[in-house]
């Protein structure tokens, strides 16, 4: 799991925005997901992106137009996609190393559930490639590819499906307690991941050994 870098994003978007409107100016590093928030328009956008409905070139389009209207964006399309490929930011605590050890293991195997749309999607795999390729491709439900996202128990079941386990036999770790909610009604266990959970010690307690 990786933090989500917003002001690396607010960052690069404010290079090409003569004037951040005034609402906003009390926070240049953290205004863009209030501002993205209170549109309904930019929110169907991003979801229809998440679910495949729609190309990266279609949304990257969308959301320069969006920003040219609303803050005097003067940046091209790739500027755009850099600054959006920008959210992908350090990977959380202690997860790479947990994902090593469990990779390790034998008698487990992994899977990825992802709300991630492509360009994020691209942009991990190339960032963090040797760590994400401990997932088999076959594992890997995103879902921009089945139509589903993790607040739906459709989309776990599809990786019990992938990963030929029963719920009872698999664990979902997340740190959205509604997402987890999801998988949990699709027969997963589940853990909560936040700061200073110890993932191994929360497995061992539902007999998983890391490795």
């Amino acid at each position: 799991m990786v933090r989500q870098d917003w002001p690396e994003v607010c960052r690069k978007v404010r290079a090409f925005c003569p004037e951040i409107p005034a609402c906003y100016r009390g926070n240049p590093d953290g205004f863009l997901p209030q501002a993205l928030a209170c549109d309904p328009a930019f929110a169907r956008q991003m979801t229809d992106y998440e679910m495949g409905r729609i190309t990266t070139r279609a949304f990257i389009d969308f959301t320069r137009e969006w920003f040219a209207r609303g803050f005097g964006y003067t940046g091209g399309y790739d500027d755009m996609l850099e600054a959006h490929k920008a959210i992908i930011g350090a990977p959380i605590g202690s997860s790479v190393e947990i994902f090593r050890k469990l990779s390790r293991n034998l008698k487990i195997r992994l899977g990825m559930v992802s709300d991630n749309n492509q360009a994020h999607t691209m942009e991990l795999f190339n960032r963090y490639g040797p760590i994400m390729n401990l997932v088999p491709r076959a594992h890997v439900v995103l879902s921009q590819e089945v139509g589903y996202d993790k607040t739906t128990p459709q989309i776990f079941s599809i990786a019990l499906e992938r990963l030929r386990s029963a719920g009872e036999n698999t664990v979902m770790i997340d740190d959205s307690p509604y997402k987890l909610e999801s998988a949990a009604k699709a027969g997963m266990r589940t853990i909560r991941y936040a700061e200073g959970v110890d993932i191994g010690t929360e497995l061992a307690k539902l007999g998983v050994e890391m490795g």
